[in-house]
């Protein structure tokens, strides 16, 4: 009688091992969000917002002296955005010469996150436009004189 529940332990060893196995399961990734800065003008500020991982995402653009909303809020009041890619976007309409915060989210499943803000200032009335992060290029001329 021994032998046989021997046996049957020593058969039901690899069932159990196979039954915990987890390699088909499959991963679940939350999504990602950023916005990048670009550039402004007196009246907008262009930027872009970069998702992975999402079904849905907006960006808002408020005053920098104003509560920053929540990823629920950006999601529900936002501007929509194409998701899981890279997309330019352009926030018109807006004061010069004032520092704005862009912030984005992005949403998959229950689980919503919210993109660092980024801090733009429209160029005052009579600037040029101001351009964001660049390669530190510029092209120059010089006269000498002696």
């Amino acid at each position: 009688m021994k032998i046989k529940n021997l046996f049957f332990l020593l058969l039901a060893m690899p069932l159990m091992m196979v039954a915990c196995n987890n390699e088909g399961d499959k991963v679940v990734k939350d999504p990602t969000v950023i916005v990048t800065e670009g550039t402004a003008t007196e009246t907008s500020l262009s930027f872009s917002v970069t998702t992975t991982n999402a079904e849905v995402a907006a960006w808002v653009v408020v005053k920098a002296n104003e509560t920053e909303p929540t990823a629920a809020e950006i999601l529900n009041n936002g501007t929509a955005v194409e998701v899981n890619s890279v997309k330019q976007c352009t926030a018109s309409d807006l004061e010069a010469g004032v520092e704005y915060i862009i912030v984005a989210a992005a949403k998959k499943g229950k689980t919503a996150v919210k993109s660092a803000p980024v801090k733009m200032t429209t160029s005052k009335s009579g600037d040029g436009p101001i351009d964001g992060p660049g390669d530190g290029n510029a092209d120059v001329d010089f006269t000498a004189t002696h």
